[in-house]
């Protein structure tokens, strides 16, 4: 079996720049040095990057098995990571008064609400946006500029992050070649449907409190 099945044939097809720095770290899977990379492919997945780690880590458990858990948790760091990031960055923003802006330009209405929201629902929502391909990092952004407490998020966003890519490692590491097939058809939509469950609680939430 070659390398980079899933990656080639898998979910979608990439467009250019980003399938050449794929590739690019998908010819470092086989080094010693493959944790490190998949951890910097969690971390600019976050940062906004079109590619797709969990692909990359299905790459290396299918080579390497009996690390599947090694691997998986070295993207979710990475991704973690670059979270934390995006949350001082959204702080600073804050602090330099871009809240203050948005407030005073006649959104202070939305403004309270979303802020209201994020401070109630901000890990189930990280929940969400962390288990599928949802925007991860925006929303740890946001949650920096609306100052929800970092100290409930970051034990969601290990939760999701790890929850993203170590079923993904668990299903292979069981099955190997012979869930390669099934993961490429329905593991994203598998994602979404977990993620959806978890915005329909933030959903119904906020309607009871609003109601």
């Amino acid at each position: 079996m070659g390398l980079s099945w899933l990656t080639r044939r898998g979910f979608f097809r990439y467009s250019n720049p980003m399938l050449a720095l794929q590739d690019h770290i998908v010819h470092r899977l086989n080094t010693p040095q493959a944790s490190g990379w998949l951890a910097y492919a969690g971390l600019i997945e976050t940062f906004g990057f079109n590619i797709r780690a969990d692909l990359l880590v299905a790459d290396k458990v299918l080579l390497s098995p009996d690390e599947a858990w090694r691997y998986a948790a070295a993207a979710a760091m990475g991704s973690v990571v670059a979270g934390g990031a995006l949350y001082v960055l959204g702080a600073l923003l804050a602090f330099t008064g871009v809240l203050a802006g948005l407030s005073n330009s006649g959104l202070g209405t939305a403004v309270l609400m979303i802020q209201q929201g994020m401070h109630g629902y901000a890990p189930l929502l990280l929940l969400a946006a962390g288990v599928a391909t949802l925007p991860f990092g925006f929303l740890m952004l946001l949650a920096g500029l609306l100052g929800a407490a970092p100290l409930w998020l970051l034990p969601a966003a290990l939760v999701a992050r790890g929850f993203r890519f170590g079923l993904m490692a668990w299903l292979l590491w069981r099955g190997g070649t012979r869930y390669r097939d099934w993961l490429a058809r329905y593991y994203h939509g598998l994602t979404m449907v977990v993620a959806l469950g978890l915005l329909l609680v933030v959903v119904l939430g906020l309607l009871m409190n609003y109601l």
